[in-house]
């Protein structure tokens, strides 16, 4: 059947994008100016494939932003009254924006794109987007895939850019304390670990280390940003790589955790400076748990993704462990080695989630999560949700939901459904987008 979009909810700047300002309870498809292209609106779903026309998206406060899965092109829809659109006037349809005349640097113009300026052309393709209230970040896909040069002493060069518009005083937009709004139009960020004068933390000797960092997602709560980013680098003759995690924005709650000083003394952060905003890109520190497997021994495990909530963090690693940080005062950070000593409603640190089993997808709501493990041989996805429940975001009736799948207490309870290829948690609403074969989803209590 061919693949269609609807939306529902709350709506009252046009961020379903359904073509008015209504709230609708009732699944309405979406429109998009211009239409997508025929190639996309004829797709159907085969058997063996639940890909969807859409590469990535997000949703903020008034606003949503969708990117293309093939033409990686960007479609906004809602509120712009802080040019978080990036178009003249708000919209009530996804509306696709032409960057062929404004996406500049603040600081200089790359001359790559003044040549598409001046051809006239929209080319540019993009990876990842995220939403805050009031604020848009996207980044780019690579425009080069030059290897790190050993010959020659620089400085760490993006191959790709992370773009921030809309408006934001708690330093979301990265852009350095002087930028709190963008006007209409992107801005790119070359503050932190991403401006230009930044040198690698990398080498392994007392020599500059040439050094390209790769940005790979990016992901946005209420006030606060998290960044993903791989650095490639020579160490004497082989290439090598690392994750980064960056993060900037309000840290009133924890949810940026422990970051590392920009110049990289051996001072810490106090917890006064931490729960202060950060106004432009800055490390992250985790310190990851060491899990205990003698019998298999594997490489040591990576970020790979990560979620924002309204005040609160998760971050997945490749071994299928999730670590949490921010705000607590709903169970959303889950239980932690340390949770009998926190007294207070919130935590400045990821700590690993003890009790939930491996899981390959995350994602936050305001104030609630879900994880999905979907790698089983049966072909079964299972879905774990903990955090607050006042709208039954959780599909059970207590505020936190465990995670102990061994043991669950008071039993456990689930039910049949079609499978589940996509998880989205949307401040205070679930939405499961379904494949072709029988699941199970387990609500645990």
């Amino acid at each position: 059947m061919p693949q269609s979009l609807f939306a529902f909810g709350s709506n009252g700047n046009g961020q379903l994008g359904i073509g008015s300002d209504e709230d609708t309870s009732i699944p309405l498809q979406v429109q998009f100016i211009p239409s997508l292209p025929s190639h996309i609106q004829q797709q159907h779903v085969h058997e063996d494939s639940i890909q969807t026309p859409f590469h990535d998206f997000a949703a903020g406060g008034n606003h949503t932003v969708f990117i293309t899965r093939s033409e990686k092109r960007l479609y906004m829809t809602g509120s712009n009254k802080d040019g978080e659109l990036l178009l003249q006037e708000p919209a009530q349809v996804f509306t696709r924006h032409e960057f062929s005349s404004d996406l500049q640097s603040k600081n200089n113009h790359d001359s790559s794109i003044n040549k598409k300026e001046k051809e006239g052309e929209d080319l540019q393709r993009w990876r990842s987007v995220a939403c805050g209230w009031a604020f848009t970040i996207a980044v780019t896909e690579p425009e080069s895939t030059t290897k790190p040069d050993s010959t020659t002493r620089c400085r760490v060069k993006c191959i790709n850019k992370a773009y921030a518009w809309g408006s934001g005083a708690f330093g979301e937009l990265g852009l350095g304390p002087s930028v709190t709004k963008t006007g209409r139009k992107p801005i790119a960020i070359e503050k932190g670990l991403l401006g230009a004068n930044t040198t690698t933390t990398i080498a392994s000797s007392t020599s500059a280390i040439p050094s390209q960092i790769e940005i790979l997602k990016v992901r946005a709560g209420l006030r606060h940003v998290l960044l993903l980013a791989r650095e490639n680098f020579l160490d004497g003759q082989e290439e090598t790589s690392r994750i980064l995690l960056m993060g900037w924005g309000s840290n009133r709650q924890g949810q940026l955790g422990v970051l590392e000083r920009l110049d990289r003394s051996s001072e810490p952060f106090t917890e006064k400076e931490l729960r202060d905003k950060f106004m432009e890109p800055t490390r992250i520190m985790i310190a990851k748990e060491q899990l205990t497997n003698n019998h298999n021994p594997q490489p040591a495990p990576v970020i790979i993704d990560m979620a924002c909530g309204q005040n609160h963090s998760l971050v997945l690693f490749s071994d299928g462990t999730v670590y949490s940080s921010g705000l607590n005062k709903y169970g959303q950070l889950g239980p932690s080695a340390t949770l009998d000593q926190e007294t207070r409603d919130f935590r400045i640190g990821f700590k690993r989630i003890h009790g939930l089993p491996f899981v390959n997808s995350i994602t936050c709501g305001w104030n609630h999560n879900a994880a999905m493990d979907s790698s089983s041989l049966q072909g079964k996805t299972t879905i774990y949700l903990w955090g607050r429940n006042d709208h039954g975001q959780l599909g059970s009736d207590i505020p936190l939901v465990l995670v102990d799948e061994i043991a669950m207490p008071g039993g456990g309870t689930s039910m049949e459904t079609a499978a589940v290829a996509t998880v989205a948690a949307m401040i205070d609403r679930m939405y499961l987008r379904r494949a072709k074969s029988a699941s199970q989803i387990r609500f645990q209590t």
